[in-house]
């Protein structure tokens, strides 16, 4: 068995710089390390995620390709709770499906993100629709051999 690890908590430091002072050539410095730290661990693939908002993906791959790392998953999180009928989000899922196939992945984790009105709502309103309507639209995942995953954060501890 060959383990991934989600590099998000790492990569948060990194969004916050660039969002404050937007040098790309720091962020990728600052991804280049991390990925050698990964890589050093022993791990053979990482998530992606934020990280494709501000490099492109060529980048990326090659930072990766250069520490013989994968891309286990493709993380794409949106407002799904700011949309009844999820349109807007659909498509911008089937886009995160497309970035999934180019970074070699057949996983497409769904994750709803913080946004206006998710805290008024109910984990049932959020997860039920989505699951429902992205359940209708596999067919274009599947044309990837994507899974689509929603991810249930709704565990009681």
């Amino acid at each position: 068995m060959k383990l991934s690890v989600m590099t998000l908590n790492m990569l948060f430091p990194a969004m916050f710089k660039f969002s404050i002072d937007p040098d790309e050539e720091d962020f990728e410095e600052y991804y280049d390390e991390m990925m050698q730290i990964v890589s050093d661990c022993g791990y053979k693939a990482v998530d992606v995620c934020f990280e494709t908002t501000v490099l492109p993906t060529e980048r990326i791959m090659a930072i990766l390709n250069k520490y013989s790392l994968k891309v286990s998953s493709y993380i794409h999180m949106g407002a799904f709770a700011a949309e009844k009928d999820c349109s807007e989000q659909i498509e911008k899922a089937k886009a995160a499906a497309d970035l999934a196939a180019t970074l070699g992945t057949k996983v497409l984790m769904l994750a709803p993100q913080a946004h206006d009105g998710i805290e008024t709502c109910p984990t049932e309103e959020i997860q039920d629709p989505i699951g429902r309507t992205y359940i209708n639209k596999q067919d274009y995942f599947k044309s990837y051999f994507i899974i689509a995953l929603i991810v249930d954060v709704s565990i009681n501890i």
